[in-house]
């Protein structure tokens, strides 16, 4: 009973050291998930800290990426605006240059073509020099005009009988009066009137205005789609000014000469083939056509021959001019802008020195108070540490006995030595004391 009293006692202990064994274990297990779960917290708080520090740091770096795309944007829009106003304002510069020019061109124009027309026809009233070629000319003026349609000149019966010839015709002689009216003005210009929509080139509606405008001349619609096919080199539907003058100067090639107020076309309400004369509206058909009538076609012909030759000699002098002009422009432009570097600089110079000036200024001023200061400060810690030493070294006291009895002296405690007045050190570190 006793071994197995002593055996139930060590199974106690076993089970007593396990389950102690046990609850450490336990413990220690509570503390680690404990430990564990503290790390975790830490840890997501400190992720959910370096995550709002980095939601900041990017909020801040958006924003100057913002601010700085703002500010390049802006740049931009300032140097864009610069540029444009450059822009305008030469070509506003260039506009008025161009206007002068024309303007002094143009009389020269007029000029040299009114000398060619007085020239042309005194040449032509002097038979001996002028014979053989007015006969030259007036003969294949005859030749053209009663020639009958062959292949070699099916371009040019073609040309004779469209519409937009007879449309041409008619503007030139509408011009032609309202330049006599006193209201010339260029066919381009009047053709851009019509431009109601500020596009810069005419439609098929904006040309049946056009058509509509010119007097003595009534056209169909299918009639005004054939002439702006016609003239519509590029096949976009639309009529640019280069477009119409080029139909122009085909008009003028094939229905008789240049600046001549005599041109050839077929009538449509005849049928026949007429010269017309745009000055003064006169009509001469085939069957009415004399040799007077032709000598003076043909004259008028040479007479508008040579003044268009004067013209174009004028147009290429005047480009060569305009060349010339433009270079000046650009070399009077470079020399101000020259003028405008120059003077910056110099006045760059003139900014650096002044503020090495000034700051020399500056630095000497501020040498001055400072040494003003360090002498103050010095000077009040001096007067702080010798002022009891000199309050201490001198002394007041008059003459009791003696023939200088009641005399005021100062005498030096250390070396008794007696003076008649006031020490310096006592007055230098007592300004204020009337000792």
């Amino acid at each position: 009973d006793r071994v197995a009293h002593y055996r139930r006692e060590e199974e106690a202990r076993a089970n007593q050291k396990q389950m102690k064994k046990m609850m450490e274990d336990f413990a220690q297990m509570d503390a680690d998930a404990e430990a564990a779960a503290i790390a975790e917290a830490e840890r997501l708080e400190r992720e959910a800290r370096e995550g709002k520090l980095r939601e900041k740091e990017m909020k801040i770096f958006w924003a100057n990426q913002k601010k700085d795309a703002d500010k390049q944007a802006n740049d931009r829009f300032i140097l864009w605006s610069q540029k444009d106003e450059r822009d305008r304002r030469g070509r506003e510069q260039r506009s008025a240059l161009w206007k002068g020019f024309a303007a002094k061109w143009r009389i020269r124009e007029d000029r040299a073509a009114e000398k060619a027309r007085l020239k042309t026809r005194e040449w032509i009233k002097d038979k001996a020099a002028s014979r053989n070629a007015v006969k030259r000319a007036l003969t294949q003026l005859n030749k053209d005009f009663y020639s009958p349609p062959s292949v070699e000149n099916q371009a040019r019966e073609e040309a004779r009988g469209s519409v937009g010839c007879l449309m041409m015709i008619h503007l030139m002689a509408m011009l032609f009066q309202m330049k006599q009216n006193g209201n010339e003005i260029l066919m381009r210009e009047w053709l851009l009137q019509f431009d109601h929509d500020q596009s810069g080139t005419i439609d098929a509606e904006e040309f049946l205005g056009i058509c509509n405008s010119i007097d003595g001349l009534s056209l169909k619609a299918d009639e005004v789609r054939e002439i702006v096919q016609a003239m519509d080199a590029n096949g976009d539907g639309v009529i640019v000014p280069s477009e119409f003058e080029k139909f122009a100067e085909q008009v003028e090639r094939h229905c008789g000469v240049a600046r001549s107020p005599w041109k050839i076309y077929i009538d449509k309400e005849q049928d026949m083939q007429c010269y017309h004369n745009i000055q003064t509206g006169e009509k001469v058909f085939d069957f009415e056509m004399t040799k007077k009538k032709l000598v003076e076609i043909n004259e008028a012909n040479l007479v508008a021959a040579a003044e268009h030759e004067a013209r174009v000699d004028s147009w290429k002098l005047m480009n060569l001019d305009w060349e010339q002009t433009l270079k000046e422009y650009a070399a009077r432009v470079l020399q101000r802008l020259y003028h405008s570097w120059h003077q910056n600089r110099l006045l760059d110079r003139l900014r650096f020195r002044m503020r090495k000036v000034m700051a020399a200024r500056e630095f000497d001023h501020e040498s001055f108070w400072a040494s003003k200061i360090i002498a103050v400060y010095r000077g009040r810690n001096e007067r702080r540490v010798i002022r009891p030493l000199v309050a201490k070294a001198y002394a007041k006291k008059m003459k009791k006995q003696g023939k200088d009895k009641g005399l005021v002296y100062y005498e030096n405690t250390r070396t008794k030595e007696h003076y008649p007045h006031r020490p310096y050190l006592h007055r230098r570190y007592f300004p204020q004391i009337d000792w």
